[in-house]
């Protein structure tokens, strides 16, 4: 009964401390930025959540300023009276008056994890009036996932298991749908399918969708998808899986 009267009285003074801390953080005015990728991810993804970064992705970054009203309340100010800076690191990389937003271009050759840049919004004596920090993971390459089509459509959920079963004779349809390339379209995207080690020549006109026949023998076969962004040979993605009618 001590233990949990301790426990208790710990977890009460860490909820009270907190609400202080949040009160005490947006007691004055803030920045806050938002950024986005324009890079291809299907069936609305964008509209649930952000495209990851990847190298050679061109971020654009928006910078907003709220004034601290009292009270709880805050303004968004109007920024064509202020001077906006960026910076990595030390480095200047943007200094305009009354723009706020930055497209920012990842470099596609570095090994960076995080792109992490500061921003600072300066008064017309230059003075600083905010600034803010942003670090944005780097994701190191796009994705895939594959999909079964069943009656003409396509499933909603993907092999987690990547195997395709069915019976001897049957013909299996598989879906890719590939997510972050760097590019506007998947037609903008390159498809090679493979058995085992050996490329398939895919008659299919849309190459992100496989047909293949199972033997009436019982087998399990390996299969693979190479998908590349047509304009970056480094910007790829892999994935195995297997046809089976055991």
């Amino acid at each position: 009964m001590q233990s949990f009267r301790k426990f208790f009285l710990f977890s009460l003074f860490s909820v009270v401390g907190f609400l202080l801390l949040v009160n005490s953080a947006f007691a004055e005015d803030f920045v806050f930025v938002d950024w986005q990728v324009d890079s291809y991810s299907p069936e609305n993804y964008s509209f649930y959540a952000k495209n990851p970064v990847l190298p050679g992705s061109t971020v654009k970054l928006t910078v907003n300023f709220f004034k601290d009203l009292g009270k709880g309340a805050f303004q968004a100010v109007n920024l064509k009276d202020y001077t906006i800076r960026w910076l990595n690191g030390s480095v200047r990389i943007a200094e305009v008056k009354g723009t706020p937003t930055l497209s920012y271009t990842v470099n596609k050759f570095g090994r960076d994890t995080a792109l992490n840049l500061s921003v600072q919004i300066l008064d017309s004596d230059l003075n600083t009036v905010g600034q803010k920090q942003i670090s944005i993971p780097i994701k190191k390459s796009p994705e895939l996932t594959l999909h079964s089509v069943e009656g003409g459509r396509v499933s909603s959920y993907h092999q987690e298991k990547e195997t395709f079963s069915g019976s001897p004779g049957q013909e299996l349809e598989i879906f890719v749908r590939p997510y972050f390339f760097n590019v506007k379209n998947i037609f903008d995207l390159n498809f090679e399918w493979s058995r085992r080690l050996e490329k398939i020549n895919n008659p299919e006109q849309n190459q992100f969708v496989f047909k293949a026949k199972l033997p009436q023998n019982k087998v399990t076969d390996l299969f693979s998808v190479f998908v590349q962004n047509s304009k970056s040979e480094l910007e790829f993605v892999k994935k195995n899986f297997y046809l089976s009618n055991k």
